[in-house]
């Protein structure tokens, strides 16, 4: 595994995977900030006519002609379709200083869309490559499967891109696909040019019962003298006749938690106490998800919970390569942890900042 330290808020171009297609990796929340960084399009005076690709299956690695695209459906100037089933002329976003990008190689590479960030920084960087192009856009699509978050839907606008009502994976005009986990075989329906936010496979790192099967595993493969890095997990449904004689058997006052298979933001969050009613329990038996022991004596910071979070861009899965931020975050929960009484306070317990913003000390 080569990890590279990279400062926050920068992505380089993902390069090819072996099919030609590229993807990207974002954080799964909207809580972290960034300086510019380069985006995910290939384009510019500098890119090379789309017609020229073909499909990567063949020999010399180009496009059979049924895939050909037209370049003005990625990068250019808007215009009208026509037909019985022509959409409406879409309008440019506002200008804001949209830029793209020329390679240190000249033109021997793509330029690419300069991402800026949305709020204003003073950083300028590579402005010897920065080409202005005003008109710039390209097509995005976004799936109302997942959650649609402030902080991608205004830098992708931010950046020139126009918003695609109906966007299938077929669809050659998108270059921006935002949505859930996807099977391989639909990921293979996209061209060279076409990005998404997620590695074929990311849920089983992703989703919290996958990832400590997945973490499980490993340690029996370390052997028995491996440390548990979490806390006594069990994974639901399957393990909740186990947890549950646990609970019974277990002293007064514990405590365990309840987090969702694949929710975020702190939704679904529950903490368990050892009584439970009847209802509850039936419940939980046909959820899915995990159930941690709590940890009554989690670290501190001026009485407050908190934790770590840092961000790292993958670029490849096979060789893996990740490319590690210089800044992270500290969380920090809103009201002060205490164990007399151990209150149900979600602001107490947890330090999402989704949660702790709506409490009256943020």
């Amino acid at each position: 595994m080569t990890v590279q330290r990279e400062r926050p808020g920068l992505s380089r171009p993902l390069p090819s995977a072996p099919d030609g297609r590229r993807s990207t990796e974002p954080s799964d929340s909207n809580e972290g900030r960034g300086d510019s960084c380069e985006g995910f399009i290939s384009g510019g005076s500098q890119q090379r006519d789309l017609s020229e690709v073909k499909s990567p299956a063949q020999s010399e690695g180009s496009w059979p002609e049924e895939r050909v695209i037209d370049r003005d459906a990625h990068v250019g100037a808007a215009k009208t379709d026509s037909g019985p089933n022509a959409s409406q002329s879409v309008p440019l976003p506002p200008n804001e200083g949209r830029s793209v990008l020329q390679s240190v190689f000249g033109q021997a590479r793509p330029a690419v869309i300069y991402f800026r960030c949305v709020v204003a920084s003073p950083a300028q960087r590579y402005s010897s490559r920065l080409v202005a192009t005003p008109s710039l856009r390209f097509y995005y699509h976004h799936s109302s499967a997942v959650h649609r978050y402030n902080c991608v839907i205004n830098t992708l606008e931010h950046n020139g891109g126009v918003s695609l009502t109906d966007g299938p994976w077929g669809d050659a005009r998108w270059s921006v696909r935002w949505d859930g986990n996807s099977k391989p075989e639909v990921l293979k329906k996209m061209h060279a040019l076409q990005k998404t936010n997620h590695f074929p496979g990311s849920f089983q790192m992703g989703w919290k019962d996958s990832l400590c099967l997945n973490i499980e595993r490993l340690q029996r493969r370390i052997g028995p003298s491996s440390p548990s890095i979490i806390p006594q997990t069990y994974v639901l449904p399957k393990d909740f006749s186990k947890w549950n004689m646990d609970r019974v058997n277990s002293k007064a006052g514990s405590m365990w938690i309840f987090k969702p298979r694949s929710s975020s933001c702190g939704r679904g969050i529950k903490l368990i106490r050892k009584t439970l009613s009847g209802a509850m329990l039936r419940k939980f038996a046909t959820k899915a998800g995990i159930i941690q022991k709590y940890i009554g004596n989690p670290l501190l910071l001026n009485g407050f919970k908190c934790d770590l979070r840092l961000y790292v861009l993958v670029t490849s899965v096979d060789p893996l390569k990740i490319y590690l931020y210089d800044e992270g975050l500290v969380r920090i929960a809103t009201q002060p942890y205490v164990t007399k009484g151990r209150s149900r306070s979600r602001f107490m317990h947890l330090t999402n900042y989704s949660i702790n913003k709506r409490s009256s000390t943020f």
